[in-house]
């Protein structure tokens, strides 16, 4: 994806975000990112952005994905992405 990351920033979930914008299949979706998660992932197919996205949306407000939250293992885990 091309990302188009704007100096625009917000506080969602206690967090600092950070807004960016990409055009995927005819859309154009907003996304809100956070550089705290220094995960570079997110909702279906969406990452590259230099944090985690919690919060990411199409313009016409038609398909949303919403951070729910993160839990910290007892056990030491592996963490896989493509």
């Amino acid at each position: 994806m091309q990302w188009k990351i704007t100096n625009i920033y917000d506080t969602l979930y206690n967090m600092k975000v950070r807004k960016a914008k990409t055009k995927f299949r005819g859309r154009n979706y907003i996304a809100w990112y956070t550089s705290e998660i220094p995960i570079s992932d997110g909702p279906y197919k969406f990452k590259g952005l230099p944090g985690l996205i919690i919060k990411l949306y199409d313009s016409r407000e038609e398909i949303s994905y919403t951070f729910i939250g993160l839990e910290k293992s007892k056990k030491m885990k592996t963490l896989y992405t493509n």
